[in-house]
């Protein structure tokens, strides 16, 4: 009688002994996907911006020169564009180092 029931606990002692290195590894599996999903993410938003910074940069060239060609740029006006494209061009280089 005595050693049915030892064996008994000691049986449910295995079975939740196993059930708490199941969850352990559920839960371990789970926080693994979590982070692959965020590096996923975060490669995502860094692809998109390089992208977005490319396309301001080719747009904003593209307006430069189109008002150079017409003669609508001031000496002033011609400065502060060429500032501005500079400052895109280095954003894009920096999205572009991220990657």
């Amino acid at each position: 009688m005595k050693k049915q029931k030892k064996r008994k606990e000691k049986l449910e002692k295995e079975k939740e002994k196993e059930a708490k290195k199941l969850e352990k590894s559920v839960k371990k599996a789970g926080k693994e996907q979590k982070r692959a999903e965020k590096a996923l993410k975060k490669e995502q938003k860094l692809k998109a911006n390089y992208k977005k910074s490319q396309d301001k940069l080719a747009k904003a060239q593209n307006k430069y020169e189109k008002l150079k060609k017409r003669g609508k740029l001031s000496p002033v006006d011609d400065s502060k564009w060429l500032e501005k494209i500079e400052k895109l061009t280095k954003k894009a280089e920096k999205a572009k180092r991220k990657l």
